[in-house]
């Protein structure tokens, strides 16, 4: 269990990634995704900060170094949190993948962390945010089997999106060679955006178009590449970022083209439906958190626990499919 000393700094993470969340939410809407141009997420940097401050303050402290490698990831987990107004999903982040582990003892604090710094946000003038607010898509058709397939589909997307990854050549940042890398690079970017607009940002615009079955599967194969190539550029330039909101921008994209021909095909399916598991599956391979994107895409629409579903067939497939294809192919 935690004992007086590791409860008092539980406490002061969620209360320090509270407020340097509101102080980011509150700057985000003065300089609309930092960079305009910049095609990574927004979430690295608060989480960051809070872990950073926290580590910082530990040095003054005698605790053992597991109590200090908690505190930590729980201050990381807590400044996710605090962006994104999902303190479950947050928590599920910190054990799932900063922590690795299910104890007790690491729960509560994970939970405790993040439900602070979440409230802290949410009295501070923000308010309880939806990051999506649309009405939740319809399930008919055969979108029991799609959802098995997807997952294996949107599997397949996500390796070969790690593969390109890797192929990235490397390049010194302190090289002045960056400069001229990165003016090339964005220049790119900004000539795709001239085409397809909602690829600049972290990819909501994007989210907002699929989810809401606002564009053809033409348009959407369009974003799906466009943004593929331009968070790799933006990689490539040196741009620091998350892959969060990126990566269900390519799993929306990616699942609303392949539910347009499955409904040609097969059944029909409702294309926002599709494009919101695709998020999900993308999401939750890529950054290696199957389970925390689940919850985190439904804290982030507040849809209803009816689509658990459909995402845990479809998360179900994609992971095997993705230790399937990683093996025979040796990757």
């Amino acid at each position: 269990m935690l004992d007086k000393r590791l409860l008092g700094l539980i406490i002061i993470v969620g209360l320090v990634a509270g407020l340097i969340g509101s102080f980011y939410t509150h700057l985000l809407h003065y300089i609309q995704h930092f960079m305009y141009a910049y095609s990574l997420g927004r979430e690295v940097a608060p989480r960051e900060a809070s872990a950073g401050i926290m580590s910082g303050l530990l040095r003054y402290v005698d605790m053992r170094p597991e109590d200090k490698s908690l505190i930590i990831a729980c201050a990381a987990g807590a400044g996710l949190a605090a962006v994104y107004n999902s303190p479950l999903s947050a928590a599920i982040f910190t054990l799932e993948t900063l922590l690795i582990t299910w104890n007790i003892r690491a729960m509560s604090a994970a939970l405790l962390s993040c439900g602070l710094a979440t409230l802290v946000v949410r009295q501070a003038g923000i308010g309880d945010l939806v990051q999506y607010t649309m009405p939740q898509p319809p399930l008919y058709g055969s979108y029991q089997e799609f959802a098995i397939v997807l997952g294996a589909v949107i599997a397949i997307g996500v390796v070969l999106f790690d593969k390109t990854q890797s192929l990235l050549p490397k390049f010194d940042r302190k090289s002045p060679k960056m400069i001229v890398i990165a003016l090339l690079s964005f220049a790119v970017i900004g000539v795709m955006a001239m085409y397809f607009p909602e690829i600049l940002g972290n990819g909501k615009a994007g989210n907002q178009l699929t989810f809401t079955d606002l564009v053809g599967w033409d348009y959407a194969l369009g974003l799906l590449a466009t943004k593929w190539i331009a968070v790799l550029l933006a990689l490539m330039a040196g741009a620091y970022g998350g892959r969060i909101t990126p990566s269900m921008m390519l799993g929306s994209t990616l699942a609303l083209a392949f539910a347009a021909l499955w409904s040609i095909m097969v059944s029909p399916v409702h294309l926002g439906f599709a494009a919101f598991i695709g998020a999900v599956i993308f999401l939750g391979l890529a950054q290696k958190m199957p389970l925390t994107s689940c919850v985190f895409m439904l804290e982030l629409s507040r849809f209803s626990v009816e689509m658990c579903f459909p995402m845990a067939l479809a998360m179900g497939s994609a992971l095997i499919t993705q230790q399937i294809v990683k093996a025979r192919f040796q990757l």
